[in-house]
């Protein structure tokens, strides 16, 4: 009851709504929770994803290139025909 009137009495004077009550030798928790990182399942399963989509982008893009590749000669060649014919 006292804490309450104590409270109420802080945030008339204009202090403000009072922060929570600490007791001594107990450990800060605000501050374990800023420096510890919290890893949720959802994150996890995101970080999963991303990965997994990232690599097939990176194969599909390996594949074009290597298509790519393989059909540069034959356009080379066909750009040359084309130029022969219309000259």
């Amino acid at each position: 009851m006292c804490a309450i009137a104590l409270s109420l009495a802080a945030v008339e004077a204009g202090y403000g709504i009072p922060g929570p009550l600490s007791f001594p030798g107990a450990p800060e928790s605000r501050t374990a929770a800023k420096t510890d990182p919290i890893i949720l399942a959802s994150n996890v399963e995101f970080q999963r994803k991303v990965e997994t989509q990232t690599t097939l982008i990176q194969h599909q893009a390996a594949e074009r290139q290597r298509k790519m590749e393989q059909k540069h000669p034959e356009y080379l060649e066909r750009k040359k025909q084309m130029r022969k014919r219309s000259r």
